[in-house]
């Protein structure tokens, strides 16, 4: 007889029901608390130099490029859905084929405690200088983040190559790249705000927000 309170992380890809991301239970684990460090208030900088190790390192790393990769689905996805309101989103995931935002989620949950637990410390941390101290003295927080970032980054150039060559040069390399990152974000924010909305699909302005993101994202890139 199945355990029903056993948790298991399913691949991405199946045949049954698609479930929405909102709707999963929301019953994460305290990595922190799974972590015995010996003190009320962990030092995840000691955590990773003593408990993880290298073998832990170059595990995480190689995680976190699975889930830049397993993104870029959820970012195709994303630009079709601020055409369309969220619709393209919406229709795969209620064929049960694929669940957006589940493959990055399957190889984040492949991580290390240690790297759970600091990910976990990062989300609890409120506004942009608490976040910044945690990703600060957790450093291996930056390299999974670069990590995971790769292969968006590739999407965005290869996107802009795509803008240069459709225009015959008249959009040159460097602004045509930046376009390229910039819809990469732009597709990838509004499949993360579609995945959180009641209905599965997007309003206007939240179709805005999304492109806003891009926006920002073209002019930084």
């Amino acid at each position: 007889m199945a355990n029903n309170n056993e948790t298991t992380t399913d691949n991405p890809f199946g045949t049954g029901d698609a479930t929405k991301k909102k709707d999963k239970p929301q019953q994460q684990p305290n990595y922190a608390d799974l972590v015995e460090v010996g003190s009320a208030q962990p030092n995840y900088s000691d955590l990773v130099e003593v408990n993880k190790g290298l073998g832990g390192h170059v595990k995480d790393f190689g995680k976190s490029l699975a889930a830049g990769a397993a993104s870029l689905p959820d970012i195709a996805l994303g630009i079709g859905d601020i055409y369309t309101g969220g619709r393209v989103g919406k229709a795969v995931e209620d064929s049960g084929v694929y669940t957006p935002g589940s493959g990055s989620d399957y190889w984040r949950d492949q991580k290390t405690i240690n790297a759970k637990a600091q990910d976990q410390q990062f989300a609890a941390a409120d506004g942009i200088i608490d976040k910044t101290k945690v990703a600060l003295t957790n450093p291996t927080m930056i390299t999974n983040a670069i990590g995971e970032s790769l292969a968006p980054m590739v999407a965005g150039g290869l996107v802009g190559r795509g803008i240069n060559a459709a225009s015959k040069g008249k959009i040159g390399a460097a602004a045509a790249g930046a376009l390229g990152e910039g819809a990469v974000m732009a597709g990838s924010q509004a499949e993360n705000i579609r995945q959180e909305t009641d209905d599965g699909l997007l309003t206007g302005g939240q179709v805005g927000a999304a492109v806003a993101t891009g926006v920002a994202g073209s002019a930084f890139g």
